[in-house]
């Protein structure tokens, strides 16, 4: 995924409503090559909590579609995403991106605002070859097709920001909740648990990853 344009309507912790927009254009200079996106800034000048917002964004949109397209069968997590813990008031924006899905790049946009009563619309860049070059967004289904438009978030911590970590831990907490009740389950079902999208890599998860290839590794082909 390549972030281009973060837009927030409400205040989001100490972070101010950005209604025009922040943008992360592609500098010409690094084309076709990698372009990250660096956070410069005095302590307590919102670098974390701007990382915090997107973790908060990306963990709204996979759990509408695990919760409320039924690919889950729980109710819900247990993690919230507010805006404003106290007013429990949701996170409003407007968010896009570039992402490559089945080899093709496309550009999508994602708004959530309180006028369209907190349901995310999803929206794909199109590009209409004609003589004008007409560029329009297409309106995407809310359905279980569109998740495929949603990236693969990893995230890395130190262990020194609970906040940053609570939605990537809740999430695979609430995919082990799936796996273990279709374990558990009577039923015997083989359909495989859909991954969440939000991964957490820290110093239990690359432990249980070593741990896991040693012990399920065949003889001769386990590696750290």
């Amino acid at each position: 995924m390549k972030l281009q344009e973060i837009k927030i309507f409400n205040r989001y912790r100490s972070l101010e409503p950005i209604p025009d927009g922040q943008k992360f254009p592609k500098l010409g200079l690094l084309k076709g090559k990698l372009d990250p996106i660096a956070l410069v800034g005095l302590n307590g000048s919102g670098k974390s909590n701007f990382l915090e917002l997107l973790a908060d964004i990306f963990f709204e949109l996979e759990v509408y579609f695990l919760q409320k397209q039924n690919i889950y069968t729980e109710e819900s997590p247990n993690y919230f995403a507010f805006a404003d813990n106290k007013k429990k008031e949701p996170i409003f924006f407007e968010i896009r991106y570039k992402i490559k899905v089945e080899g093709e790049e496309h550009e999508i946009k994602v708004v959530r605002k309180e006028d369209n009563k907190n349901e995310p619309l999803f929206y794909i860049k199109r590009i209409a070859h004609d003589l004008f070059s007409t560029i329009n967004y297409v309106k995407l289904p809310n359905d279980k097709s569109t998740r495929k438009y949603l990236p693969l978030v990893i995230a890395y911590t130190s262990g020194l920001n609970d906040l940053l970590t609570m939605p990537f831990v809740d999430l695979q907490d609430y995919y082990a909740q799936q796996v273990a009740r279709q374990a558990l389950s009577n039923k015997g079902s083989q359909e495989k648990i859909v991954s969440p999208n939000l991964l957490l890599l820290n110093y239990e998860s690359n432990a249980a990853i070593v741990v896991s290839n040693l012990l399920l590794a065949s003889e001769g082909r386990a590696f750290l």
